[in-house]
């Protein structure tokens, strides 16, 4: 049986590997989880490692913006 660590360790795969198609199916993933994994406590791990997913884009971007000037 998947855990949720499971769960989010493939929708890392998916946000390491950014196309348009695994955009799509991140978001379908995210809230196919958000389902199966109701409590609060898996609600707030879930929060957790989709904010830290945007806060490694972010970081990323501004290490190329940096690169660029």
């Amino acid at each position: 049986m998947r855990t949720l660590k499971d769960e989010l360790k493939e929708l890392q795969s998916l946000l390491d590997n950014p196309t348009n198609e695994n955009e799509v199916l991140f978001q379908k993933r995210v809230l196919e989880i958000k389902q199966k994994y109701p409590s609060k406590k898996d609600a707030n791990v879930i929060g957790n490692f989709i904010l830290q997913g945007y806060a490694d884009i972010n970081n990323s971007l501004n290490d190329i913006e940096k690169r660029m000037s």
